[in-house]
Order: C-alpha cells, then sequence, then structure tokens
C-alpha cells in the first residue's frame, strides 16, 4: 500500500515547507499544484523536491483555484498508483498527527475505502496578536514550528473526505472536488491539526488574496467560494477566555471525539455496502473520461497584476 497526496498551493510560504517535510515521513508521493505564489512557494517547492524525493513538483500557474483542480492531479499522476494504494488531499495548513497510513491500518475497517476528517482548527487569540511588538518580531517567530507557536484549538464537527482507496476503473472529472463513487465511508475520522490564522502578516495576506479572489470569481459564479466570505482579519482573531477554546500542549494527545455526522443512516450504508462489494466497477464503468482538452480557467491580467501587487497592508 503507497499513499499518494494531492497539494494545492497559493502563496503558503510560512508554512508549506514544514507541510512538505511532515507529510514526506509518511508519504510516498507528494504531488504539488501552485496556482499563482508570488511569495516564493513554488521555489520552496522545488528546493525541496531536491532534498525530498516524495514531492513532485507539478506546475505553476495562474489560474482560478476550486476543488476539482485535484481531478487534474489525480489524472496526471495516477499511472504511478496500483489498486488499493490511497490518495490523500493534502492543505498546506494541515497537519495528520497520526500518519495516515498508521490510521488506515489500524482503524480503518474491511471494506472501508474512505475517511473524513476530524478538524482541530487552531486559532490566533488577540493576547498572541498582542504580544507581537512588530513585523520584525513575527518573522522571527516563525522559525518554530507552528505547533507550538499557536496552542488555542475549536474541534470542529463539521467533517469532510480526506482519503479515498484507489481502484483504476474510477473517475474524476475536474468540475468535482472528490472522485465518482469514491468509496465506503469509515466510522473512524482520522484527526487533522488545521492552522488557517498564523499571524497577523499571513492573516492581512491571505485576507487581501482571498477577497481579491472573492470578488472576481462571484463575476463568474456567485457561490464558487462562499467559504471565503472575509472582510477584516481582525473578526477571525478569538480571546483566549473563549468557551469554544481548547487549550493544546504540543506532544500531547488532541481531545478525543466520536462524532458521526458523516455517516449516512443505517439504511443508506447498507446499500452503499452492497453497491461497493458488488458492482461498483460497473457503475464507473458508465462515468464520463477525464476530459483530455481541460485547461483551468486563466486569471485575467487585470486580477494577476492586483495580486503581484500585493501592498504591506499596516496591521
Amino acid at each position: 500500500m503507497r499513499l499518494h497526496a494531492l497539494l494545492i498551493v497559493r502563496d503558503e510560504a510560512d508554512i508549506v515547507a514544514q507541510c512538505l517535510r511532515d507529510a514526506a515521513g509518511w508519504c510516498d508521493h507528494i504531488y504539488v499544484y501552485d496556482t499563482g505564489s508570488t511569495d516564493g512557494s513554488w521555489d520552496l517547492v522545488q528546493d525541496l523536491a531536491v532534498e525530498l524525493k516524495q514531492i513532485v513538483p507539478y506546475k505553476r500557474e495562474e489560474v482560478w483555484f476550486q476543488d476539482g483542480l485535484r481531478g487534474a492531479i489525480f489524472e496526471r499522476y495516477r499511472s504511478r498508483a496500483s489498486d488499493g494504494d490511497w490518495f490523500v488531499r493534502l492543505d498546506a495548513d494541515e497537519f495528520y498527527p497520526v500518519p495516515p497510513k498508521r490510521f488506515i491500518e489500524e482503524r480503518v475497517r474491511s471494506g472501508e475505502s474512505v475517511v473524513h476528517n476530524q478538524p482541530y482548527e487552531f486559532k490566533l487569540t488577540c493576547e498572541e496578536v498582542e504580544a507581537y511588538s512588530s513585523d520584525a518580531s513575527i518573522l522571527a517567530d516563525r522559525q518554530r514550528p507552528i505547533q507550538e507557536r499557536r496552542r488555542f484549538l475549536i474541534p470542529l464537527r463539521y467533517s469532510e473526505p480526506r482519503l479515498f482507496r484507489y481502484r483504476r476503473s474510477m473517475c474524476w472529472l475536474p468540475n468535482r472536488p472528490w472522485p465518482f463513487n469514491s468509496g465506503f465511508t469509515a466510522r473512524e475520522r482520522i484527526p487533522v491539526q488545521h492552522y488557517p490564522h498564523r499571524d497577523p502578516i499571513q492573516m492581512r495576506r491571505r485576507f487581501h488574496l482571498r477577497n481579491i479572489m472573492r470578488r472576481d470569481m462571484r463575476i463568474e459564479n456567485p457561490t464558487a467560494i462562499a467559504h471565503w466570505d472575509f472582510t477584516n482579519w481582525r473578526d477571525e482573531v478569538v480571546k483566549s477566555s473563549d468557551k469554544r477554546l481548547v487549550f493544546w500542549q504540543p506532544g500531547a494527545p488532541l481531545p478525543p471525539f466520536h462524532w458521526s455526522d458523516h455517516l449516512a443512516p443505517v439504511w443508506k450504508r447498507s446499500l452503499q455496502w452492497a453497491l461497493y462489494r458488488t458492482c461498483v466497477r460497473a457503475l464507473d464503468a458508465t462515468r464520463p473520461t477525464f476530459p483530455p482538452q481541460f485547461a483551468p480557467t486563466p486569471l485575467p491580467m487585470d486580477t494577476i497584476r492586483e495580486l503581484n501587487n500585493y501592498p504591506e497592508l499596516s496591521a
């Protein structure tokens, strides 16, 4: 069994190296697609690929982000996979405290072939923001691992697929976030540490980027990125006294949860179980193949210029 990770990157230079080094400890191949970074992320990926052979830089191009782009990476590299391998959705601001290979071997039951995440979202607090005296102090603090810098988390009930077992007949179109008939959902969720808000410099840049992308993408598709509805980065900063927060010590186990919101009703799971055991490959044969002419939508030149001329915003 080998693991293949699909990673889409855009302006994650403060964390992408740590993410890739961590993933290289449990993953056999990490395929990286950069959608137009201007902060040096792509250079870091290429440099690390020389050191860590698991990293495979796919390409960098200035295109609209969409989850379905992972389908394009999948189509490009699926010939490297064999039946029984697993693909992993990897984000540059996420870490797997339980290595996925070990999780699959120890906690995925026979017949289960899709694993959802149990997200632990780490937050930046008002007190942590106030402790920074300048942008220089933030840059100095970045020399430490993110797990040492951000200690407050919120466990989320929301869950989404993160791993699926590969079969040669499966189909993944570029307008879909996940393959058709991707698999029978595992009961256990894999823990994922998520660090979307790391420090004021990163948050200023993130909100600047996403507000531009949100504005322009809504012209094309008003519902495409509703989860990017950001205005001011400070709206996402919380007080350490917030009752939702759990303080976490690096090296300590994450608080366990056994939510089952990601599971279908029993009657539906029974049907899915029968489907995946008997005729899923026949169903795969009815799906369309990946369009050979597919090309991601390029960013307009005006948007590229605006993004490339990112201002150093004041806090």
